[in-house]
């Protein structure tokens, strides 16, 4: 089992990941104010994806929401 810290790091590490990926910097995840409906959804999103613990399931999310901005 991981110890706590070593779970906050990667959880960080993650985040900073998917804050680059997104072109936006850490803190607008945690914004005090009325967050807009698309950062909502990102966030949902990526605390969703966060809990999958099954990497092939993990992999069928990425084909899916990858094909759907494809087709955007």
């Amino acid at each position: 089992m991981k110890k706590p810290d070593a779970h906050l790091s990667i959880a960080r590490a993650s985040l900073e990941r998917i804050a680059q990926t997104l072109d936006e910097p850490v803190s607008t995840f945690f914004t005090g104010g009325e967050p807009e409906s698309r950062e909502v959804e990102t966030l949902a999103l990526v605390r969703a994806f966060d809990r999958i613990r099954d990497p092939q399931a993990r992999a069928r999310c990425l084909t899916f929401v990858t094909a759907e901005a494809d087709r955007s």
